[in-house]
């Protein structure tokens, strides 16, 4: 794998960091009055989904990967195992269920999500930024309740807990953004 020198280090870029895979999110270049220049970079472990900040020497060097990334579709939950589809190939691949975790519950039998693998092994799997789900369960809205910033519970048909405004009702479909777990909008016409 190709060594790159650490001033060549910018947001997108995969390399091995203690033996792990980690993706820069961030570098900034410091130039301080006294001592040599160094970088600041700020990764990501893939697998782990940690932040980490380090403090790079301008002449180190780093080893940078190459991240496959493909686009597969959700199919169905096996159990121990969720099965996904390849895009174009229609191939069925099995992952174990905990990769995802809780983030199951933002996933739909037919949404798309990204594969990322690095040396043929898979890393991560990235979301949809937004999905949209159809409120399965919600108390009625409170008459008189006209309070703009107030916040009922509701649960979609895939089990997940969203607060959302008083409006929305049983049968509505919300738009919910996957990385803060928020509600964004009523979803128009999806």
């Amino acid at each position: 794998m190709p060594s790159i020198p650490v001033n060549s280090l910018k947001r997108g870029v995969t390399i091995m960091y203690k033996g792990t895979p980690h993706v820069c999110v961030g570098t900034e270049h410091v130039k301080p009055g006294k001592g040599p220049a160094y970088v600041q970079a700020k990764l990501k472990d893939i697998k782990a989904g940690r932040v980490v900040e380090n403090r790079f020497n301008s002449s180190d060097k780093v080893e940078q990967l190459f991240v496959g990334r493909e686009k597969y579709q959700f199919s169905y939950d096996a159990g121990d195992l969720l099965v996904f589809m390849h895009g174009e190939t229609f191939e069925e691949t099995n992952v174990a269920r905990d990769m995802l975790g809780d983030r199951l519950l933002y996933l739909r039998s037919g949404d798309e999500v990204e594969f990322e693998s690095c040396d043929d092994e898979l890393v991560s799997i990235n979301l949809p930024k937004v999905v949209v789900h159809e409120i399965t369960e919600t108390p009625p809205a409170l008459k008189g309740a006209t309070a703009t910033n107030q916040l009922k519970p509701a649960e979609t048909e895939t089990g997940l807990q969203v607060k959302v405004p008083p409006f929305i009702a049983i049968g509505d479909k919300i738009r919910i953004d996957t990385e803060t777990g928020g509600y964004l909008e009523r979803a128009k016409g999806d």
